[in-house]
């Protein structure tokens, strides 16, 4: 069992993944790509997100499937942006990184049972909580691709949440509360 933090740049995932996960128990994989992009070596420092980066999108998916598979397909945790969302990055700037690494993606996706927690905020909170270079709006639409993209792959969304207003605390309580509805639900 996954749940899956999906939305654009600055839409609290990270807070809310790891409010999640201490309630949860589970463990949490934040954002493979934020990891890098710290790094200078795989994003020098002025590099826009939105520019082209095969070599760097690559990398995400190889580590992001290497995490799936030591994890195994039973393990709960919270997982930031995930596969949906890294498709959602690579598909606006390295599209044949997405051909080479979408049907290992798909084996991986469909081996988990996973619950989409797609996040939205206002303009105005995302401007505030940027920390990467690039604009709001190229983050927005990203933001929509992974829930797209989360679709495709085939994948339950099992809530949308604004987090303009709430605390992490509060989300997590709503995000849990839906998960349990979810969880009762026959599978189909």
């Amino acid at each position: 069992m996954i749940v899956v933090l999906l939305g654009p740049h600055g839409v609290g995932k990270t807070t809310l993944g790891r409010a999640l996960s201490a309630r949860l128990g589970w463990c949490f994989d934040e954002e493979i790509g934020r990891r890098l992009a710290a790094d200078v070596r795989w994003r020098p420092q002025g590099r826009r997100t939105d520019e082209p980066q095969e070599e760097f999108d690559g990398e995400v998916f190889r580590l992001e499937l290497e995490r799936d598979q030591q994890r195994g397909p039973d393990s709960p945790r919270v997982v930031e942006t995930w596969h949906p969302g890294n498709l959602a990055y690579a598909a606006t700037r390295s599209p044949r990184v997405v051909r080479r690494y979408l049907e290992p993606v798909r084996h991986q996706v469909a081996a988990r049972r996973a619950f989409v927690v797609h996040l939205t905020a206002q303009r105005a909170t995302l401007a505030r909580r940027q920390s990467f270079e690039g604009t709001i709006e190229y983050f927005e639409r990203v933001g929509r691709a992974s829930a797209r993209w989360a679709r495709r792959l085939g994948l339950v969304h099992g809530t949308t949440l604004s987090t303009d207003d709430l605390d992490p605390d509060a989300l997590a309580a709503r995000v849990i509360e839906r998960l349990a509805t979810w969880r009762r639900q026959p599978c189909e």
